[in-house]
């Protein structure tokens, strides 16, 4: 298309000589000439193109098929055994996910450590986020964006973002919460073994999260973002090996929590 590349000012004693242009090309087609060149060209004998091994083809000049220009000693370098050109996608700094332990609460509990930041010891940023705590009621009910930042020792930064929903119905982690609200939620059987289910209704679909703990408020088992159809759904739970005692199933939705108590004998 005609733009310029690159310009050389060069003088030339009289006789033959070479210059170094050093000029890394990609595959193309282009033309090398200029100005005040008093150089010597052969009007006959010229016969395009010119070949050299396959790399560079001298395919004609401006002044026609018959003449051949100035450059009688091309010196051309590849760049050595090159594999075929192939597409790759180059990832800087390693990989960053955030998969957050906890994706739902309530705009009353108390501020949650967040956690779920890969690799560990990034940072964590957004609406309610405080000293790697996120605040619900500092937040405000809806959706909030927290990203997870880490840079490594090449100083490469790298983010990944999960949404945190804070909901505005009351709760708190307690095993007599919800307890006077008709429940939809049967656990059986109670008293179990460690074999249980969770038996939901649903008015329409939703993707909850599915929290057991223990008489303390300990997390012992969570399993994040379950698909519940609307109508009816039985979720197995598997506690092997926990003591006896009084456990607390707990199931978040967008727009609802549901706990209820359960014993293992």
């Amino acid at each position: 298309v005609g733009t310029q590349l690159q310009t050389y000012p060069i003088v030339f004693p009289s006789g033959a000589g070479t210059v170094a242009l050093n000029i890394p090309l990609s595959p193309g087609s282009y033309r090398i000439g200029g100005t005040g060149m008093n150089l010597w060209r052969n009007n006959t004998g010229g016969a395009y193109p010119f070949t050299l091994s396959g790399v560079i083809n001298i395919t004609g000049s401006s002044a026609g098929a018959t003449y051949y220009y100035y450059l009688y000693n091309w010196l051309i370098q590849t760049t050595g055994c090159a594999s075929a050109r192939i597409p790759v996608t180059a990832t800087i700094g390693g990989t960053v996910n955030y998969i957050a332990a906890t994706k739902f609460i309530c705009v009353n509990e108390p501020p949650m450590v967040l956690s779920g930041g890969t690799p560990p010891g990034g940072t964590y940023s957004g609406n309610g986020v405080s000293s790697g705590s996120f605040n619900p009621s500092v937040a405000g009910v809806g959706d909030h964006t927290i990203t997870y930042s880490f840079t490594d020792s090449g100083g490469c930064t790298d983010t990944a973002t999960q949404i945190i929903h804070v909901d505005p119905s009351p709760c708190t982690t307690g095993i007599n919460s919800f307890e006077n609200q008709t429940p939809i939620m049967t656990v059986y059987p109670n008293p179990s073994d460690g074999k249980l289910t969770l038996d939901m209704n649903f008015i329409k679909n939703e993707l909850v999260d599915i929290e057991i703990l223990n008489a303390v408020g300990q997390t012992i088992l969570f399993v994040p973002q379950v698909h519940c159809a609307s109508g009816n759904n039985k979720i197995p739970v598997y506690l092997n090996g926990v003591a006896q005692g009084v456990y607390v199933a707990k199931v978040k939705t967008l727009s609802n929590v549901v706990i209820q108590r359960f014993l293992i004998k």
